[in-house]
């Protein structure tokens, strides 16, 4: 009875501190602290593992142990690849493509800028660097293609979460023929 309760706390306390640890992680960008809620995930499946082992030796199937720990280990892996992946990823500067379609959809929308394309994003710890290109009228004053250009760069600091530096390159484009 008090190994059934000692798993039951773990499971509902590693969940708990799995969810905040997570939320937390994703709010600031930190990969390491989603790493952790994940591994506080994992103690929470060990207890619950090891909880249905218990049941089951106790309703009279002693093999119920090793498969519950089969299990429990099957498990580790799996989530564990999961979170090597994303840093990994990280560590390649592989970038989410939805952020990128974040990023240009935000220089989009800004008014004056006629195109947008070429656009990078790296990780560099947890900020965003990102680059990008944008055509503007070729007649526009340059004051004013700057001020497009801030507008451009406020937008999408505002919208994309973790970006720390937009580099934005000006093209002019000529709706004329040829």
């Amino acid at each position: 009875g008090v190994s059934i309760g000692a798993a039951v706390v773990g499971i509902l306390g590693n969940e708990g501190v799995a969810q905040y640890k997570l939320r937390v992680g994703r709010s600031i960008g930190s990969l390491a602290l989603e790493a952790d809620g994940v591994h506080s995930r994992i103690d929470g499946f060990v207890s619950a593992g090891a909880l249905v082992g218990l049941f089951g030796v106790a309703l009279g199937f002693p093999k119920a142990d090793p498969i519950a720990a089969l299990g429990i280990t099957l498990v580790i892996v799996w989530v564990t690849v999961g979170t090597a992946r994303g840093v990994i990823g990280r560590m390649t500067d592989a970038v989410d493509p939805h952020l990128a379609a974040a990023i240009e959809a935000s220089a989009r929308a800004v008014g004056g800028v006629l195109d947008v394309h070429d656009v990078a994003a790296r990780w560099a710890g947890r900020s965003l660097l990102t680059q990008l290109r944008i055509s503007l009228p070729e007649e526009l004053a340059l004051r004013d293609a700057h001020a497009i250009g801030e507008q451009v760069r406020h937008a999408i600091a505002h919208d994309v979460a973790g970006v720390s530096r937009v580099s934005i390159h000006f093209d002019p484009f000529h709706a004329g023929p040829g």
